[in-house]
């Protein structure tokens, strides 16, 4: 490397691994450690709280991911001075919103009612196509 070469920061490989942990736990939560538990326990009375804070505790934690990616994402558009508004970053933006509505919304800790299954959903489907359209 000469004197006079400029070395652009790495941005995209860190923001690609913490988004595969967000999704990896939302993936990890939904369709591995509830269907088990709802498996173990035939009483829905005894799972489902354990389920919904499984739930809670993978939005928060994408809540923190989102906001670093964005954070990230944000930082690497402006480094390469491209305008702020493009489709990876709008992705991200829906993925937190919809965990935040999930995260602030009040439910039940009884049972677990189907828009939440919907916003968990739509965020882990959110972000297959995130992870999808990467180009890093």
């Amino acid at each position: 490397m000469t004197a006079g070469t400029q070395v652009k920061p790495q941005i995209g490989a860190g923001t690609r691994l913490i988004l595969t942990f967000w999704l990896g736990s939302l993936w990890a939560v939904g369709y591995l450690a509830i269907p088990f538990i709802a498996k173990s326990m035939p009483d829905p009375s005894q799972w489902q709280p354990l389920a919904l804070g499984l739930k809670y505790l993978a939005i928060n934690v994408g809540i923190f991911c989102g906001a670093v990616v964005l954070i990230g994402r944000l930082f690497e558009l402006h480094l390469n001075k491209q305008s702020l508004i493009e489709t990876q970053s709008i992705l991200i933006s829906i993925m937190l919103v919809l965990s935040g509505v999930y995260s602030f919304r009040q439910y039940g800790a009884e049972s677990i009612v189907p828009e939440q299954d919907l916003l968990f959903g739509m965020v882990s489907l959110l972000g297959i196509i995130l992870l999808a359209n990467r180009k890093d």
